[in-house]
Parts: C-alpha cells; sequence; structure tokens
C-alpha cells in the first residue's frame, strides 16, 4: 500500500506544477511532486526517490533542472493510476511530455544517465512520428 504518490518532474514551470496539484493530484494518497535540480545530477535514482519519500526539499524552494519537454517520472506511483495520471495531465499541461516508469534497471543508474535515456527514446519517437507523415 501508498502512503503517498511520487512523480519526479523536469522541465516543468513552478505554475505548471500548481496546476498538475491542483487539478491532477487530487485524492488518496496525496501526490507529491518532487523537481529534479542541478544538485541531483550525479546522485542515483534511487537516491532522488529515498529524498523524495522523506519529504526533503519538496517544498517548492527547488529550482526545476532544465529538460526540453516535460518530464513526468513515475517513481513511488501503482500502475493502475498511471494511465489516468497521463490522460489528466494532458487535460491540464499542453505541452508534449516525456513520461517514464522507475524499472529494476534505472533505480541504479545516475540521474544525468537517465536523462540521457529518456531524452533519446523521446528524440528516437519524434524520428519515427516524422517519418510516417
Amino acid at each position: 500500500m501508498f502512503t503517498k504518490k511520487i512523480v519526479v518532474t523536469a522541465g516543468l514551470s513552478s505554475s505548471e506544477r500548481a496546476r498538475i496539484l491542483e487539478q491532477v493530484g487530487a485524492g488518496q494518497p496525496p501526490l507529491e511532486l518532487y523537481p529534479l535540480s542541478d544538485t541531483d545530477r550525479n546522485k542515483k535514482v534511487g537516491q532522488v526517490i529515498e529524498s523524495a519519500l522523506a519529504g526533503q526539499e519538496s517544498d517548492g524552494s527547488r529550482t526545476e533542472l532544465e529538460f526540453p519537454w516535460p518530464l513526468v517520472f513515475f517513481a513511488v506511483f501503482p500502475r493502475s493510476d498511471i494511465d489516468p495520471f497521463i490522460a489528466a495531465y494532458k487535460s491540464v499541461i499542453d505541452r508534449r511530455a516525456v513520461f517514464a516508469s522507475l524499472t529494476e534497471t534505472n533505480i541504479k543508474w545516475s540521474v544525468d544517465d537517465l536523462l540521457e535515456h529518456l531524452q533519446e527514446e523521446h528524440n528516437h519517437v519524434l524520428e519515427r512520428e516524422s517519418q510516417h507523415r
């Protein structure tokens, strides 16, 4: 059972995070957004999630890490809630996002490695889409 849902983010403005919490974050367990910052770059993904679970620096005082697209990383999140969250997110934020989930593999990566991997994957998706137009 989850005591809270944690979504790690990058590339979102503070107003976008506020809209997500207001319009998508209702319900139980409560949703917390944990914005990545430059200080997280060399940390392991697992360390960042531990910090988020401990409630460290989730008060909005962090400057969110730049990323080419909004990143929504489901760190502590029931699988059954992911699709409804994505649908609700898309109704609130009109910018295309990169959605990803925690895995047994990426929990051991550095945040930089995760971001690089997600950027490569997203670029491949965009390339395939442009070829099919």
